[in-house]
């Protein structure tokens, strides 16, 4: 109590023993505890007890420490009239508010299953709904919606991941800082063994498997900055070289018989002829020892490789334990599409929608008869999307804007699938054809709900309004400025006119010649993705567009189309340095690079170097960088394309020596030849 009084004196502040409590273990005697009561004041209390919105606890974790986690989402789903939500809105309601309620906790432990199942299963009821009290049949597991929406999900958040990209913060945090919490950490933890090997015996046995998992992540996609010759990072540990630790390429043999392998970096190069670097110059390729990061820093850098920035993030490591993403699911969802839309199109994929059919599929006995047919005839989710005679009326009348036809979808998943895999569909200007088709098979479900509970026929006419009029809201909602002039003729035929609306104008682009006395310089680069191959080029030309001289060079180890803009961009300002060209314009078509260049976007911490490089010879040259159309960049980008084949670095001086895909763009350019910008 003194110290306590001290604290009253000194501050002024009284401590309130009616809100004070004491905590004393379960063996202890009546005596002891009415002494401290008298001593203090305070009352007893018994633990688990909240503390800022965490249990505190002694013993083993039980469920019951985590109660107020259900009752609070409980009390909060009882205050919404879950009836009157959209699938869309009741996904929206999880994502953003019922999700985040565990976040605060987890953050601070993990939380066990039981009462993860338990949380997952009472969203899960939220998301399909109840009928009399009672919930509606689960059509898809919980551990398939909460997946990224990219995986085939739809983008829930995963306590489960949560609780290890949570784990992981922690790990990294205690890796990288030099606080006291985190030599503590260190200390109890990971004294004798690095971090990747780390069995963590002081955690609660159920919470070593999470920090197993943490540790592993950080070991794949970590990176070390260096200072020269670091006393502190691992030479075999590490990843201080590439994205691998060089002891990935040592043989399991050596690996085992190698006495000291908490080598580091300085002991390593401190001996030119120590074991550790003539294993490694042995066995491992000989640029991972040349090429790696150094800093002039007092202390190393760690570097998350997966974030551009180089900084970690929960969200990428949520991303690294989903599945791999897939364009066929990447298309439902958009800023500019009505979520019911995507949800009841990811339904219809996964066969999750409750026609007639899937119903008895799940052993439910029901007398079946479509709505849409004059007939009983069974109802399928084939049949009421593309084959009935309504259905087939709607996609008829809509054919020449979709280019589509239902007659020749044979399965469900296949057809829908096949239609949003469409190149057009990807590319932006195929917006309005995926909106379209995912507006009418909405306007044919609802129709068919209203057939079935409201007596209401279905009518093509109606289903073609109600999905013309939902595209007029959106274009003139997200300001679509391209509309195709069949897409105009379409929706001025609803009940309203299209006076917001504004038709397709394409712009005409052309390369400007530089001043008298001044000279251009057009970079651009090519990135392949699915081979990973990678090329740049550019060209100088004069006021009256003859060209000074050009080059191509294919890169390796790239993984981006703007790294290969800078690489490329790089490669021109080094040449101008070399040739004495000083006061140069400079023109890409990457507005990224160019707000790289200018500071106006944080640079990715892979391409810190490249861009050091650019803004040094930048300032020496006296260049100055604009952005330029794709459709007036061609000769550039004609160069960028070819340099993936080039076996070597390549400039040439004349432009007859240009190759010939060159050749016919740099002379449009040189006699103001236009293009079209659409």
């Amino acid at each position: 109590m003194a110290f306590l009084n001290s604290y009253e004196e000194a501050s002024g502040q009284l401590v309130n023993k009616h809100k004070s409590s004491f905590y004393v273990p379960a063996n202890a005697t009546d005596r002891h505890i009415q002494k401290i009561s008298d001593t203090t004041g305070f009352t007893r209390a018994k633990l688990p007890v909240q503390y800022l919105g965490v249990s505190i606890y002694t013993g083993r974790q039980k469920p019951a420490h985590f109660a107020n986690i259900i009752s609070q989402t409980v009390n909060k789903l009882q205050g919404w009239k879950t009836n009157l939500l959209s699938s869309g809105g009741r996904l929206i309601s999880i994502q953003h508010t019922l999700s985040a309620l565990p976040i605060y906790t987890m953050n601070a432990m993990p939380i066990p299953a039981t009462v993860v199942r338990g949380f997952h299963r009472i969203l899960a009821n939220f998301f399909w709904g109840s009928y009399k009290g009672s919930p509606k049949r689960h059509w898809k597991s919980w551990n398939t919606i909460a997946q990224p929406k990219e995986s085939g999900g739809l983008g829930v958040l995963n306590l489960n991941h949560m609780q290890i990209a949570f784990r992981t913060k922690m790990l990294w945090k205690a890796l990288m800082t030099d606080s006291l919490w985190a030599r503590f950490f260190r200390g109890k933890h990971l004294y004798s063994c690095h971090h990747s090997e780390a069995h963590f015996p002081f955690m609660l046995a159920a919470d070593r498997n999470l920090w197993k998992q943490a540790a592993h992540i950080i070991q794949r996609n970590h990176r070390i900055v260096s200072m020269n010759n670091s006393p502190t990072t691992y030479f075999w540990y590490d990843a201080w070289t590439r994205e691998v630790p060089l002891k990935d390429f040592i043989p399991e043999d050596i690996w085992n018989n190698m006495s000291d392998k908490y080598c580091t970096i300085q002991q390593a190069f401190n001996n030119p002829m120590s074991f550790q670097l003539q294993t490694a110059i042995r066995y491992c390729p000989r640029h991972l020892l040349s090429q790696f990061l150094t800093s002039n820093g007092t202390k190393d850098t760690w570097i998350w490789c997966p974030t551009t920035n180089g900084k970690f993030s929960t969200k990428s490591v949520r991303s690294f334990l989903a599945p791999a993403n897939s364009q066929q699911w990447a298309v439902l969802w958009s800023p500019h599409i009505p979520l019911k839309w995507s949800v009841l199109l990811w339904r219809l994929i996964l066969n999750s929608i409750p026609v007639d059919e899937t119903v008895k599929e799940k052993g439910v006995p029901l007398a079946s008869k479509c709505s849409c047919f004059p007939q009983p005839q069974e109802k399928s989710a084939l049949h009421l999307f593309f084959r009935s005679d309504t259905a087939d009326q709607v996609w008829s009348e809509l054919s020449h804007l979709l280019h589509f036809s239902n007659r020749e979808v044979s399965a469900v998943t296949d057809g829908v699938t096949a239609f949003l895999a469409r190149p057009e569909i990807i590319a932006t200007y195929g917006r309005l054809i995926r909106c379209t088709f995912m507006a009418t098979l909405w306007e044919i479900w609802c129709s068919r709900n209203k057939a079935r509970f409201q007596d209401q026929g279905m009518t093509a006419k109606h289903i073609i309004n109600r999905t013309m009029l939902s595209i007029r809201a959106i274009c003139i909602s997200f300001k679509f400025q391209k509309v195709p002039q069949p897409w105009l003729a379409a929706l001025c035929q609803t009940e309203h006119g299209m006076e917001e609306l504004k038709s397709r104008t394409p712009t005409i682009v052309r390369w400007i010649t530089p001043p008298s006395g001044r000279l251009k310089l057009n970079v651009d680069g090519a990135f392949m993705r699915t081979s990973g191959t990678a090329g740049g080029g550019g060209i100088l030309r004069d006021h009256e567009g003859n060209m000074c001289w050009a080059f191509a060079w294919a890169y390796h180890d790239l993984n981006s189309s703007l790294a290969a803009e800078a690489m490329a961009l790089n490669d021109g300002l080094s040449i101008c340095c070399s040739k004495g060209v000083y006061e140069v314009l400079v023109e890409t078509d990457s507005l990224n690079l160019l707000h790289l260049v200018t500071n106006q976007i944080s640079s990715q911490w892979d391409l810190t170097c490249i861009m050091h490089d650019i803004a040094v010879k930048t300032l020496n040259l006296k260049a100055e960088i604009a952005h330029i159309p794709r459709e007036a960049n061609r000769v550039a980008d004609c160069l960028a394309s070819s340099a993936i084949s080039c076996p070597r670095f390549v400039i040439w001086s004349s432009w007859g020596d240009l190759p010939t895909t060159v050749k016919d763009p740099y002379h449009l350019d040189k006699v103001g030849d236009p293009s079209i910008r659409s």
